[in-house]
């Protein structure tokens, strides 16, 4: 079985494939979900599953499902990491959403696998690389490693390139990184006054495309700023 997974960390789907994998199972992972879907279209080997992370691509997998039926293609497409469903409830879960997006009843005999996965999702051994343990290795390249655990953002206090009020924006989605940050909020927190509410969320748009720039351009490592539904972005550790 030749297994595709996407999301910011790797080392949780690297895990789960250790976890469930047999032998002569493949392990495919891509960062980019038009990268993964490429090389689903391009390549003559088909993945029999695919695997995302529900956080970043929860908005996405309508697209996906889109062009997989455009290429008359039935692929079954898992996202991991739903919040409000219980492991004993993943297994029904993604057999039915994939059996009603596909429109067929013939996809049980993945019931055995899609159950394997979710109780794996439930052990510790996987569990424990969500938690603020796994920061220390996303950061390893700081030299004061406590000092990396306690607040990794603050390397880039110094560093020219981060305004202060980019630095506080940065500071501020590193704080809130177990939640969504609206653009209310964000204005609010920029003190941008205006009563064109159109012309406030342009400028939040504004800091948010500067934040994001100025950390590509650094190369920050371990941090990654994405809108996850319309007026809402969150800092994801990779």
């Amino acid at each position: 079985m030749r297994i595709v997974c996407s999301g910011n960390n790797k080392k949780v789907f690297e895990t789960l494939f250790h976890l469930i994998g047999k032998s002569d199972d493949v392990f495919g992972f891509f960062k980019d979900g038009l990268l993964l879907l490429k090389s689903i279209v391009y390549d003559s080997k088909l993945p029999d599953l695919i695997i995302l992370e529900y956080e970043t691509y929860r908005n996405f997998t309508d697209f996906i499902y889109n062009v997989l039926k455009a290429k008359k293609l039935i692929i079954p497409v898992i996202l991991i990491g739903i919040p409000e469903l219980k492991s004993e409830a993943l297994a029904c879960h993604w057999l039915a959403e994939n059996e009603y997006l596909y429109d067929v009843h013939n996809l049980h005999p993945m019931i055995p696998l899609f159950r394997k996965i979710a109780d794996a999702l439930d052990l510790s051994e996987l569990k424990s690389l969500h938690t603020e343990d796994y920061v220390c290795d996303l950061f390893h390249s700081f030299e004061n490693h406590d000092e990396a655990i306690q607040s990794p953002i603050e390397h880039f206090r110094q560093n020219k390139s981060f305004s202060p009020v980019i630095f506080n924006l940065l500071d501020y989605m590193y704080k809130n990184r177990s939640r969504e940050v609206s653009l209310s909020e964000i204005g609010d927190l920029l003190n941008i006054n205006t009563a064109d509410e159109k012309r406030r969320k342009n400028i939040v748009y504004s800091y948010i495309a500067r934040l994001r720039k100025n950390m590509n351009e650094k190369s920050v490592r371990g941090l990654k700023v994405l809108r996850t539904r319309t007026g809402y972005y969150k800092l994801f550790l990779r």
